[in-house]
Protein backbone atom coordinates (compact mmCIF):
# COMPACT_ATOMS: atom_id res chain seq x y z
CA UNK A 1 0.00 0.00 0.00
CA UNK A 2 2.82 2.62 1.32
CA UNK A 3 4.50 1.49 -2.16
CA UNK A 4 1.16 2.31 -4.34
CA UNK A 5 0.45 5.51 -2.79
CA UNK A 6 3.18 7.12 -1.17
CA UNK A 7 1.14 7.50 1.63
CA UNK A 8 3.02 5.29 5.66
CA UNK A 9 0.90 2.90 6.70
CA UNK A 10 0.02 4.33 10.51
CA UNK A 11 -2.30 1.60 12.30
CA UNK A 12 -3.05 -2.35 11.44
CA UNK A 13 -6.01 -3.94 13.06
CA UNK A 14 -5.11 -7.82 13.77
CA UNK A 15 -7.57 -10.02 15.77
CA UNK A 16 -4.50 -11.38 17.38
CA UNK A 17 -4.84 -15.38 16.59
CA UNK A 18 -0.88 -15.97 15.63
CA UNK A 19 -0.35 -14.83 11.85
CA UNK A 20 0.51 -11.25 13.12
CA UNK A 21 2.56 -11.91 15.54
CA UNK A 22 6.69 -12.76 15.18
CA UNK A 23 8.81 -11.09 12.69
CA UNK A 24 5.70 -9.33 11.22
CA UNK A 25 5.23 -7.25 14.92
CA UNK A 26 9.19 -6.59 14.76
CA UNK A 27 8.62 -5.07 11.59
CA UNK A 28 5.61 -3.07 12.49
CA UNK A 29 7.65 -1.91 15.38
CA UNK A 30 10.46 -0.85 13.17
CA UNK A 31 8.64 1.08 11.24
CA UNK A 32 6.55 2.64 13.74
CA UNK A 33 3.37 1.19 12.72
CA UNK A 34 0.78 0.42 15.46
CA UNK A 35 -1.19 -2.95 16.02
CA UNK A 36 -4.10 -2.85 17.62
CA UNK A 37 -5.12 -5.93 18.45
CA UNK A 38 -8.76 -7.49 19.50
CA UNK A 39 -9.00 -10.83 21.54
CA UNK A 40 -8.38 -14.01 20.09
CA UNK A 41 -11.49 -15.77 18.63
CA UNK A 42 -13.59 -12.30 18.94
CA UNK A 43 -13.99 -11.80 14.78
CA UNK A 44 -16.96 -9.54 15.60
CA UNK A 45 -14.86 -7.25 16.99
CA UNK A 46 -12.76 -7.45 13.57
CA UNK A 47 -16.72 -6.56 12.06
CA UNK A 48 -15.72 -5.19 8.47
CA UNK A 49 -12.65 -7.57 7.72
CA UNK A 50 -14.31 -10.22 8.98
CA UNK A 51 -17.85 -10.01 6.88
CA UNK A 52 -16.03 -9.35 3.76
CA UNK A 53 -13.76 -12.61 4.62
CA UNK A 54 -17.05 -14.63 4.81
CA UNK A 55 -17.95 -12.85 1.81
CA UNK A 56 -15.26 -13.90 -0.39
CA UNK A 57 -15.41 -17.45 1.35
CA UNK A 58 -19.11 -17.94 -0.09
CA UNK A 59 -18.50 -16.38 -3.04
CA UNK A 60 -15.11 -18.93 -3.50
CA UNK A 61 -17.77 -21.93 -2.23
CA UNK A 62 -20.18 -20.84 -4.97
CA UNK A 63 -17.86 -20.95 -7.89
CA UNK A 64 -16.05 -24.19 -7.34
CA UNK A 65 -19.41 -25.69 -6.47
CA UNK A 66 -21.09 -24.18 -9.47
CA UNK A 67 -18.58 -25.85 -11.77
CA UNK A 68 -18.17 -28.66 -10.23
CA UNK A 69 -14.14 -27.82 -9.57
CA UNK A 70 -12.61 -29.14 -6.63
CA UNK A 71 -12.02 -27.42 -3.46
CA UNK A 72 -8.35 -27.39 -4.11
CA UNK A 73 -8.71 -24.72 -6.95
CA UNK A 74 -9.78 -22.19 -3.96
CA UNK A 75 -6.08 -19.73 -4.44
CA UNK A 76 -7.27 -19.38 -7.68
CA UNK A 77 -11.38 -18.75 -6.47
CA UNK A 78 -10.51 -16.48 -4.47
CA UNK A 79 -8.23 -14.02 -6.79
CA UNK A 80 -11.62 -13.98 -9.18
CA UNK A 81 -13.68 -13.21 -6.07
CA UNK A 82 -11.64 -10.49 -4.95
CA UNK A 83 -11.14 -9.16 -7.97
CA UNK A 84 -14.75 -9.23 -9.11
CA UNK A 85 -15.43 -7.53 -5.72
CA UNK A 86 -13.26 -4.51 -6.85
CA UNK A 87 -14.56 -3.96 -9.72
CA UNK A 88 -18.32 -4.13 -8.22
CA UNK A 89 -19.71 -0.28 -6.88
CA UNK A 90 -20.30 -0.47 -2.96
CA UNK A 91 -22.15 2.06 -1.37
CA UNK A 92 -19.26 3.14 1.22
CA UNK A 93 -17.77 4.52 -2.05
CA UNK A 94 -21.16 6.40 -3.09
CA UNK A 95 -21.43 3.75 -5.72
CA UNK A 96 -18.00 4.40 -6.82
CA UNK A 97 -15.56 0.64 -7.72
CA UNK A 98 -12.87 0.35 -5.13
CA UNK A 99 -9.95 -0.13 -8.42
CA UNK A 100 -11.05 2.92 -9.78
CA UNK A 101 -10.92 4.82 -6.65
CA UNK A 102 -7.58 3.04 -5.59
CA UNK A 103 -6.00 3.25 -9.11
CA UNK A 104 -7.46 6.73 -9.86
CA UNK A 105 -8.67 5.49 -13.58
CA UNK A 106 -11.05 3.90 -14.98
CA UNK A 107 -11.38 -0.25 -14.64
CA UNK A 108 -11.07 -1.98 -17.13
CA UNK A 109 -13.65 -4.97 -17.72
CA UNK A 110 -11.93 -6.61 -20.67
CA UNK A 111 -10.04 -9.49 -19.14
CA UNK A 112 -13.48 -10.83 -17.38
CA UNK A 113 -14.65 -14.32 -18.27
CA UNK A 114 -16.43 -16.86 -16.85
CA UNK A 115 -15.23 -18.68 -14.32
CA UNK A 116 -15.09 -22.56 -15.07
CA UNK A 117 -15.46 -22.18 -18.89
CA UNK A 118 -13.28 -24.29 -21.06
CA UNK A 119 -10.88 -22.10 -22.98
CA UNK A 120 -8.36 -23.21 -25.31
CA UNK A 121 -4.28 -22.23 -25.05
CA UNK A 122 -2.13 -21.45 -28.43
CA UNK A 123 0.73 -23.11 -28.34
CA UNK A 124 3.67 -21.91 -30.46
CA UNK A 125 5.15 -23.26 -33.25
CA UNK A 126 8.35 -23.86 -32.07
CA UNK A 127 6.65 -26.15 -29.16
CA UNK A 128 5.04 -28.71 -31.18
CA UNK A 129 5.50 -31.00 -33.72
CA UNK A 130 3.75 -30.60 -37.45
CA UNK A 131 0.44 -33.20 -36.86
CA UNK A 132 0.45 -32.03 -33.00
CA UNK A 133 -2.73 -30.26 -32.03
CA UNK A 134 -2.35 -26.31 -31.95
CA UNK A 135 -4.16 -25.39 -28.89
CA UNK A 136 -4.40 -26.88 -25.80
CA UNK A 137 -8.13 -27.58 -23.92
CA UNK A 138 -8.08 -25.57 -20.44
CA UNK A 139 -10.69 -24.60 -17.73
CA UNK A 140 -10.23 -20.85 -16.83
CA UNK A 141 -9.54 -20.20 -13.71
CA UNK A 142 -9.16 -16.25 -13.56
CA UNK A 143 -7.29 -13.82 -15.12
CA UNK A 144 -3.79 -14.39 -15.05
CA UNK A 145 -1.46 -11.48 -14.99
CA UNK A 146 1.72 -13.31 -16.36
CA UNK A 147 2.37 -15.49 -19.54
CA UNK A 148 1.78 -19.10 -18.72
CA UNK A 149 2.98 -20.28 -21.98
CA UNK A 150 1.01 -23.85 -22.75
CA UNK A 151 0.53 -24.26 -18.91
CA UNK A 152 -3.31 -23.66 -18.06
CA UNK A 153 -5.70 -25.11 -15.74
CA UNK A 154 -6.96 -28.23 -15.20
CA UNK A 155 -8.71 -30.02 -17.74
Amino acid sequence: MERETGKKLKCLKADNDGEYRGPFETYCKMYNIRMIKTPPKTPQLNGVAERMNRTIEEKVRCMLQGVNLPNSLWGEAIKTAVDLINLTPLRPLDGEIPEEVWCKKKASFNHLRVFGCRVFVHIPKDERKKLDDKAKGCIYLGPQRMNLGTDCGIL
